[in-house]
């Protein structure tokens, strides 16, 4: 699915860097031109619910799902965090910050668009 993601975003002709890191934390897209920060859950890598049971171990991580689940609300958790302390410090400075979980291709278009 990734793959697909980065796929996408070449069609939006941005610039894209690809595993950028916010302190422990790596995100699968970073278009800078917006300040967009993408991370895709796939279903293997990130264990759909809908697939995978808590106790279902998944290759190549050798976690159970439950573990897989629990690190990425770690994950987005900080990064909510992180776009919350930018807005904040940035409010004064017509700088726009804006969190979204769960996006199509139409709604990214859309924030490129309107960035």
């Amino acid at each position: 699915m990734e793959k697909r993601i980065g796929i996408c975003l070449l069609d939006l002709e941005t610039s894209i860097t690809t595993q950028f890191k916010i302190q422990r934390w790596s995100f699968d897209f970073y278009l800078p031109d917006y300040n967009i920060l993408i991370e895709v859950n796939g279903d293997n890598i990130h264990a759909n619910p809908e697939i995978f049971k808590e106790t279902d171990i998944l290759v190549p991580s050798k976690l159970t799902a439950k573990e897989i689940w629990e690190r990425d609300k770690k994950k987005i958790d900080f990064a909510k965090k992180y776009f919350e302390a930018l807005g904040e410090h940035y409010k004064d400075q017509n700088f726009k910050i804006s969190f979204k979980e769960r996006i199509n291709k139409t709604r990214l278009a859309a924030l490129i668009n309107n960035a």
